[in-house]
């Protein structure tokens, strides 16, 4: 498969399958994701609200708390770098 042919199939078909292990905090993260904390005049979001993360936690029982804040604090970053390279 040629590259572009393979960049096409992917952003047609390609989709990650989520890891059990990553249920809870990707379910934090959808739920607090616009939790976020700003900067400037602009509001440009530079962090997730830990402590919207941490309401979100304690309602749906997170055990492993610490855990589970560090993969939303991830998830999030990801994405927020993503936005800004794509401009």
């Amino acid at each position: 498969m040629t590259p572009e042919n393979q960049k096409k199939y992917c952003e047609a078909d390609c989709r990650v399958d989520l890891l059990e292990e990553n249920e809870e905090a990707a379910t934090i993260y959808m739920i607090t994701r616009g939790q976020v904390v700003t900067m400037g005049e602009h509001g440009i979001a530079i962090d997730i609200n830990i402590s919207a993360v941490k309401a979100a936690m304690d309602i749906y029982g997170v055990a492993d708390q610490r855990e589970c804040l560090q993969k939303v604090m991830k998830l999030f970053h990801h994405f927020r770098e993503s936005q800004v390279e794509s401009g």
